[in-house]
């Protein structure tokens, strides 16, 4: 590391380590700029989190396979840094603007997920800021209770200041397939024949049962294979974000962020085993009148030992995102709910970085609450940050 930029970095924690400790007995905030955030927070007196200086890339070793970045960055700075080195982080979720601490505190998933697993199962290590100033190191050797029942604690357990991400090789260049499917079933089998091959990441949209698409991308090494054709690698990793005319990208889900009234939409990424994805996109299709739909595998092993993000590592999984008005929905509540409900017969659970309308029963049922009561009276003792069930249903 620099040793300009550590100080810099050391100076910033300390900072913000040293705001905490002052503000004691105040409920605690992560103070966010625009991000895919859709839960309503309840106003009151807080002692604000603010990470927007906390935004450099620490360190890029010559040799090595990791990326040491602070919890502020964006992947689009990330990505910056890395590109012009041939290297991508493992998995690049598709908003280019979420900052890489709320990735592993909310749970991400990107394309190249069906390969890794959610962004959390690139993780080699974090710093975290605890809600009471506290700044603690974790890793699959150190404080591991928080290294891995941190994904999906949505910042009620601490906010990360730095974290250290396995990186890969990329060229500048990629090359792009895309194959027509004709049912929601084939539509998962294509999804995770491609997550076998040699790709940088594979991914499915569902415009109706009958129509669908399977994207998939690898590094162009050589010629072009039939079927194929060259995409620079920043146009792939922001698919989502750039203005194309080809029908094929016209397939992009609404810009989420410009929705009229958030709370009456499903804003949501949900998982579930892949012998029932077809079946939920059908019903989402069907029933709610969403498209289109974007699914991505998700190796299960990566994460298993997530009890908030409960991925079983013999288990293959699909997440499903699924962003847009509901059909004729009486109120904000009711697709909503109707989808919690598929999703938890068919085995899967929410990423809960977006809306939530479970009941604290079910909740408990989807999320392993009794390991997360463990880390809370452990990491957040004085329970500055909010619970993860006040937080992500009733706004607090």
């Amino acid at each position: 590391m620099d040793t300009a930029i550590g100080d810099e970095h050391r100076s910033t924690v300390e900072r913000l380590s040293q705001g905490l400790r002052d503000a004691q007995g105040l409920p605690v905030g992560l103070l966010r700029g625009p991000s895919t955030l859709y839960r309503v927070r309840r106003a009151g007196p807080r002692h604000w989190v603010d990470l927007s200086g906390l935004d450099r890339v620490l360190d890029i070793p010559e040799r090595g396979d990791w990326v040491d970045v602070e919890g502020g960055a964006t992947w689009r700075q990330l990505v910056a840094a890395l590109a012009p080195r041939g290297l991508v982080p493992a998995v690049v979720p598709e908003d280019a603007d979420q900052c890489v601490g709320a990735a592993l505190a909310d749970v991400a998933v990107g394309a190249a997920s069906s390969r890794h697993g959610p962004v959390h199962a690139t993780l080699l290590e974090m710093d975290v800021l605890l809600p009471d100033g506290r700044v603690v190191r974790c890793s699959d050797e150190e404080r591991e209770d928080l290294f891995h029942g941190f994904p999906g604690s949505c910042g009620t357990l601490g906010y990360v200041l730095r974290a250290r991400l396995r990186t890969e090789s990329a060229t500048p260049m990629l090359a792009v397939r895309e194959e027509p499917v004709a049912s929601s079933s084939d539509l998962v089998a294509v999804l995770l024949r491609d997550a076998e091959d040699d790709v940088l990441g594979t991914e499915g949209l569902a415009r109706s049962r009958h129509d669908g698409m399977v994207r998939s991308a690898r590094c162009l090494d050589g010629p072009l294979r039939q079927g194929e054709r060259a995409m620079k690698l920043e146009d792939w990793l922001w698919r989502w974000t750039r203005d194309r005319d080809e029908a094929a990208w016209a397939w992009r889900p609404p810009a989420r962020l410009h929705f009229d009234a958030p709370d009456e939409d499903v804003v949501q990424d949900v998982v579930v085993p892949a012998a029932a994805a077809a079946e939920l996109v059908d019903l989402v299709l069907e029933d709610l009148g969403i498209q289109p739909l974007w699914l991505c595998g998700l190796r299960g092993g990566c994460g298993a030992a997530s009890p908030l993000f409960p991925l079983r590592a013999e288990a293959s999984y699909v997440n499903v995102g699924i962003w847009g008005r509901v059909r004729g929905a009486g109120d904000s509540s009711s697709g909503n709910r109707r989808l919690e409900t598929w999703v938890a017969r068919l085995g899967g659970f929410k990423a809960p970085y977006a809306q939530c309308f479970l009941p604290s029963d079910e909740f408990d049922l989807a999320y392993d609450m009794a390991a997360y009561a463990r880390l809370k009276s452990k990491y957040d003792p004085l329970g500055r940050a909010p619970h993860l069930y006040d937080k992500c249903v009733r706004g607090g």
